[in-house]
């Protein structure tokens, strides 16, 4: 018995000697709940088919600007891992997995509004009445370059939480969010800004993938983590992790009824994986073979 307990012991020693804490980068509000589905599928997929957990999974002790965040992880310093959407910066001077975190989710925008607002949204029917509508974005996000250069009316604002503030104080006219975010942050804001609504009718659609982006200094952990990706994509378990998270999301967003614009995103680099159906949501009813 005492051989079998020095054992177990020396194996949970080994394996705790070998276990590589990886460091996710922190969110920049309390409030923001993006980052939890980020963290789940990354611990899922680092550690997928162990029967231990090899691969803790941390957040970063200090909150970082999108810029100042990807040169700290390109010099290898205090962050290892980040998801967020691609940019072509990122991918050249980052380890880049292109499996979309989100299956493309993120590229289906949905917008919060003043409340007030709903009927004139409603009236829309045409792409050019949306632009002159005015937009607020992240200053620093992947989107905020392809808005502007489609010639939508858009504000920028570095502060995440003052976006929503601006739209409930009605300093804008529209906040599009991914589909995959808008319901979760509209029930963290709302109880604050009540004058935030989910506008009921449009959507608008262009690819923008969002990847696990890595140090170039952790090669190894980036080798494991794609595999890993890939496994789940092959048994099913990343198909299954998303729609336990988004199916529901989905469904009461009624995405499917909604009157959908359709872009192209000219900032993709050319390795963007189109081609690979299986790594994107796809619903036959309003896609409309837009990948």
């Amino acid at each position: 018995m005492k051989r079998t307990l020095y054992f177990l012991l020396f194996i949970s020693v080994a394996i705790n000697a070998t276990a590589e804490t990886v460091v996710l980068a922190k969110p920049k509000s309390e409030k923001d709940p993006r980052q939890v589905y980020i963290l789940a599928l990354l611990d899922s997929a680092l550690n997928y088919g162990l029967t231990e957990k090899a691969y803790p999974v941390v957040y970063s002790e200090k909150v970082h600007s999108r810029a100042r965040l990807k040169e700290v992880m390109r010099e290898g310093r205090m962050v290892d891992v980040q998801g967020t959407a691609t940019r072509p910066d990122w991918e050249e001077d980052l380890l880049t997995i292109r499996i979309p975190i989100y299956k493309g989710l993120l590229g289906y925008r949905v917008f919060l509004i003043n409340k007030e607002k709903q009927p004139k949204f409603s009236a829309i029917t045409k792409l050019e009445e949306l632009k002159a509508m005015e937009a607020i974005l992240g200053s620093q996000w992947s989107i905020t370059p392809v808005w502007k250069s489609y010639g939508f009316h858009t504000i920028t604002n570095v502060d995440y939480e003052s976006l929503f503030k601006i739209i409930h104080f009605n300093r804008a006219d529209y906040f599009p969010r991914g589909a995959n975010e808008i319901l979760q942050e509209y029930n963290k804001f709302h109880p604050a800004y009540t004058n935030l609504s989910i506008e009921r009718d449009l959507a608008i659609y262009l690819p923008l993938p969002m990847y696990f982006f890595v140090t170039p200094h952790k090669p190894e952990l980036a080798k494991h983590l794609e595999t890993n990706l890939e496994k789940m994509i092959a048994d099913g378990e990343f198909d299954r992790f998303f729609l336990k998270h988004f199916g529901p999301i989905i469904h009461q967003l009624k995405m499917n009824k909604r009157r959908t614009f359709f872009l192209k995103n000219p900032n993709l680099p050319k390795e963007t994986p189109l081609h690979r159906k299986e790594l994107w949501y796809s619903n036959k009813l309003h896609i409309k073979n837009a990948l």
